[in-house]
């Protein structure tokens, strides 16, 4: 088995924006989230993403959080977090432009936790079909040019 690394890794964040800190407080701790309201995931399968990864001196922890906003998609989710409307977690890439903005700040920063990113496991490549391989061949390829900018 081949693994290749497609991107990562992958840092997950917290982040609220200024307004609503202001009305509702700044969480100290991944469990202050318990008192605040927290805009969830949902993917098909009826998935809800409530239980949001921290680290703390080296360990992975999960806080249960609740929100009255399940929303599937990312950018909703992250206007809504703009507009005051709650805490997200998301990955810092979706919304440094937001931090950048002022949009949104991110909060809990010691406890941001990370993954370890994307891979496409494959067989051995002597045993790889030709569609397969022109599938990985792309993936190298365009890994390579997002690499260059």
């Amino acid at each position: 088995l081949v693994a290749l690394k497609l991107f990562g890794p992958i840092r997950f964040v917290t982040a609220a924006a200024p307004g609503y800190l202001e009305k509702r407080g700044r969480p100290a701790h991944p469990r202050d989230l318990l008192s605040h309201n927290c805009i969830r995931a949902y993917c098909e399968g009826e998935t809800i993403y409530d239980r949001w990864e921290f680290e703390e001196k080296g360990k992975e922890f999960e806080v249960h959080v609740r929100g009255n906003l399940i929303l599937n998609d990312t950018l909703t989710m992250i206007d809504a977090a703009v507009e005051g409307a709650g805490v997200i977690y998301t990955m810092a890439d979706a919304i440094s432009g937001q931090v950048q903005s002022g949009g949104l700040e991110v909060i809990l920063k010691p406890y941001s936790s990370s993954s370890t990113g994307f891979y496409l496991y494959y067989p051995n490549p002597s045993k790889v079909l030709p569609r397969l391989r022109a599938f990985i061949d792309h993936l190298k390829s365009a890994r390579k040019q997002i690499a260059m900018g």
